[in-house]
């Protein structure tokens, strides 16, 4: 299921019980990315997985922040795929 819009309208209209996989690219600042963060860790167990597109800590600082918030409450652990010198992912599976 593939879902896009604003942030703080689209989360409001779901139901999803649970994500086995999500694909961050909110509006690449902190706050959007947080507030889908904490809908997708809600819905996750062991195993499952959450990719943030442009962990960039030059250009996306916001994107980084919340990745690794979620990477220091030690509920995930983590993989950054860094692609070129403005292009990176953070991969992290839930423990």
């Amino acid at each position: 299921l593939f879902i896009q819009g604003r942030t703080d309208v689209v989360l409001e209209q779901l139901a999803i019980p649970h994500v086995n996989f999500a694909f961050l690219d909110a509006g690449h600042d902190y706050t959007s990315l947080k507030r889908e963060c904490d809908y997708v860790v809600a819905r996750q167990r062991t195993g499952d997985v959450i990719v943030f597109d442009d962990y960039s800590p030059q250009i996306f600082p916001g994107v980084v922040k919340a990745a690794d918030e979620l990477v220091l409450e030690g509920k995930y652990e983590h993989q950054v795929f860094v692609v070129s010198e403005d292009r990176g992912y953070c991969w992290c599976r839930r423990k």
